[in-house]
């Protein structure tokens, strides 16, 4: 919510005790909130009972009833030099806005110059991800086929035997006489499904076509260094590159060519492929937990399955719990197990912190290496390669701030089953802004400009000016808005919005100090 000019200036004259102090002398206003003494002031100012002079001589009147020793001389000379500072101040100001328009004018050519290089750039950057997205498809496509062909000639192996079985029984039956080839065949026919009746009927009594369906077609197609699969360069500490598994799942993510990995996010996933790990991801909202793990997922042709939990959450609603099949009282298996026996999936336990301790503690025993845990009768064990990723914004600790209100302090057996915790901050300037233009396509110049003023605003909330600092959501959505809307109600709708009104009002100044909507109009 924006605030008006009058209250930003009044909030500009002092600290709260001086404008109390004023409230009282002009309005008789007795208040210890500089909220409510602002908005009185504003409000007498907007209706002409009295200026901002009047408020500045309030002001100016107590320091000296505080400074009783003080000469009225001496005043007069602060005055003055307060009047030649101003005006230098303001010569200052015109020289600059002169300077500035030259400035402008002088770098319109190389800004244009600067476009066309970008553009070129990206171009060929689009050109190779397309070209390394193709690879891999056909590179999976190739490894499927290898399968297929080793299945179907295992398969093929399998009938031979039993044909040749059939045979010599035949012969065996009737010696004078050869086999009669339909006859062998259908012999071949129901040994098959003979052999394999008991299987399929043991998969459709326990409701497990699906995931026995996953199991068969989840492979792993190779293993590739980094820059193969994330389009970054990894290597250990001694110069080796480092590796991941890619498999063929078919349900595996759409993968997104805007998203940017760092080393750091890669060497955690890499430490949990390898090591079969737990690893925890924390940090503010909108720094890329999520996205992180699910184009994990998308880039290693993995299933991505993400579990939110909230303070509602019981074990049932993930693990699963007893209910009706077939007119039969059966265990039935919710999201995590059904995900974590299917080979190649990447789990997600998102928000966890909102949950309580006793509706996670379930989860202990299947977190652990090699688990084998009994639930509802049935034996559940990790299958190959699944990753299990647990993320939240406090790292396991609650929050005592009020932004992740209902969060809570997990149990340290439950945070102990992550082996490692990486925890998430936002992107440097420079990486910021290519992720901000690949999203919105817009000028890197006003990515730039806008992330420097919501740079500044993330750094007031460490003084508690702030309370929720803003997003690359936030800016991705205030660059959207500024086709349709002018710059101070695009950044009161999309970065302000929810903001306390002393955050709103900190926003807002730091707007106007920082945000130049004339270049803003001339990048769009």
């Amino acid at each position: 919510m924006a605030i008006s000019n009058t209250r930003v200036q009044i909030l500009a004259l002092g600290a709260t005790t001086a404008i109390c102090n004023a409230a009282q002398d002009i309005l008789g206003l007795n208040t210890l909130s500089k909220l409510e003494a602002v908005n009185a002031l504003a409000s007498g100012v907007d209706s002409g009972s009295f200026d901002l002079q009047t408020i500045k001589g309030a002001i100016a009147d107590r320091n000296s009833l505080a400074n009783p020793g003080q000469a009225a001389g001496s005043l007069t000379a602060v005055t003055a030099v307060a009047v030649r500072a101003e005006s230098t101040a303001l010569q200052a100001r015109t020289d600059l806005h002169n300077l500035s328009g030259e400035f402008r004018a002088a770098k319109t050519d190389w800004n244009n110059r600067a476009d066309d290089l970008l553009k070129s750039i990206h171009t060929l950057r689009d050109r190779a991800d397309s070209s390394v997205g193709e690879y891999n498809r056909v590179d999976n496509l190739i490894s499927n086929i290898k399968l297929d062909i080793s299945g179907v000639t295992a398969s093929a192996v399998r009938a031979e035997n039993l044909a040749a079985q059939a045979m010599d029984a035949a012969r065996a039956q009737q010696p004078a006489i050869g086999p009669d080839p339909a006859q062998v065949a259908q012999a071949v026919a129901d040994a098959v499904a003979s052999a394999f009746r008991p299987f399929a009927q043991a998969v459709i009594d326990a409701g497990a076509q699906a995931q026995v369906g996953a199991m068969v077609s989840a492979q792993v197609a190779g293993i590739f260094p980094a820059k193969h699969v994330f389009g970054l360069d990894l290597n250990d500490p001694k110069g080796k590159p480092v590796e991941f598994a890619v498999w063929d799942h078919g349900d595996a993510p759409a993968i997104d060519n805007t998203f940017i990995w760092t080393e750091s996010i890669l060497s955690h996933l890499a430490y949990a492929e390898r090591f079969d790990l737990n690893i925890w991801f924390g940090g503010n909202k909108g720094t890329g937990k999520t996205v992180s793990a699910q184009q994990y997922a998308a880039r290693t042709g993995r299933k991505f399955v993400r579990i939110n939990f909230h303070k509602y959450t019981e074990p049932s609603d993930y693990l699963g719990g007893t209910g009706i099949l077939n007119g039969n009282t059966e265990f039935q298996a919710q999201d995590f197990l059904s995900a974590y026996t299917t080979p190649g999936t990447v789990i997600l336990l998102d928000e966890v912190c909102r949950a309580s301790a006793g509706c996670l503690a379930p989860l202990n025993g299947l977190l652990e290496p090699h688990a084998a845990v009994n639930i509802g009768g049935t034996v559940w064990r990790k299958a190959q390669g699944v990753i299990i990723i647990a993320a939240d914004n406090t790292m396991g600790n609650g929050d005592d701030s009020g932004r992740y209100a209902g969060t809570q302090l997990q149990d340290s057996a439950f945070g102990e089953r992550f082996s490692a915790s990486i925890a998430f901050d936002y992107l440097p300037l420079r990486q910021e802004t290519k992720a901000v233009v690949n999203h919105t396509g817009c000028n890197p110049l006003l990515a730039k400009h806008v992330l420097n003023a919501v740079n500044l605003a993330r750094s007031k909330v460490s003084t508690g000016d702030i309370v929720d600092a803003p997003s690359i959501r936030c800016v991705i959505a205030y660059i959207r808005a500024l086709a349709l809307m002018p710059p101070a109600q695009a950044w009161a709708s999309c970065i302000a919005a929810r903001q306390p009104i002393e955050g709103a009002a900190a926003l807002e100044a730091i707007r106007v100090a920082s945000i130049d909507e004339t270049a803003i109009i001339g990048w769009l």
